[in-house]
């Protein structure tokens, strides 16, 4: 064999080897991909943060008041968005339009509401978006109901027992006889107690 078939044979075999390398390559990170993307140091990345979920939802129940705490997230620049009330009887009250600033705003947003002085019903609550120019709906979430008795306090289904969020300063006097379990006070919010011993 002279030297020519020799640096023939091993460039050959070189190539087959280095072919064969780069399929077992292939083959291993198309079976196992999180291979690539595995971290190179033991620490493991922050999880990332879930996005609060489009809501109005009643946080708290009074005797006379709900206090709504809104969610929500839009791209849409030509949109209005209103937290509604669905009244018992099939009207709807704006509570805000305030998700919605001149030139029109999108993103996060987020908040609360107080709709007060209710007779005892149920109570709906939403959030719609439509468009402006035409008023075709957009968006709307689910409806959340809460029921204002006259007679119970806390969150919508609390068995007897004050219960839910305060978002909004609350009297609660001596004539409303309850317990209290769970109900948490927000930071620069009021609940007083009338007559409490």
């Amino acid at each position: 064999m002279t030297s020519q078939h020799l640096w023939l044979h091993a460039v050959g075999r070189s190539q087959r080897a280095c072919g064969a390398l780069v399929l077992a390559l292939v083959l291993m990170f198309t079976v196992q991909p999180a291979l690539l993307a595995a971290p190179l140091s033991d620490t493991q990345p922050a999880p990332r943060a879930e996005e609060p979920p489009d809501e109005a939802v009643p946080a708290y129940v009074g005797l006379d008041n709900v206090h709504v705490r809104y969610t929500y997230k839009s791209s849409c620049t030509t949109c209005k968005r209103e937290l509604q009330a669905l009244m018992a009887d099939g009207t709807i009250k704006v509570l805000t339009d305030k998700l919605r600033t001149d030139p029109v705003v999108t993103g996060q947003f987020s908040g609360s509401e107080q709709h007060v002085k209710l007779p005892p019903e149920t109570y709906g609550y939403r959030i719609m978006e439509t468009r402006e120019a035409d008023g075709v709906i957009v968006n709307e979430t689910i409806t959340r109901y809460a029921e204002v008795d006259g007679a119970t306090v806390g969150g919508p289904s609390v068995d007897g027992t004050v219960g839910g969020t305060l978002l909004y300063d609350e009297y609660l006097g001596q004539e409303f006889g309850c317990r209290t379990w769970g109900l948490t006070v927000s930071d620069g919010v009021d609940l007083t107690l009338g007559g409490a011993t």
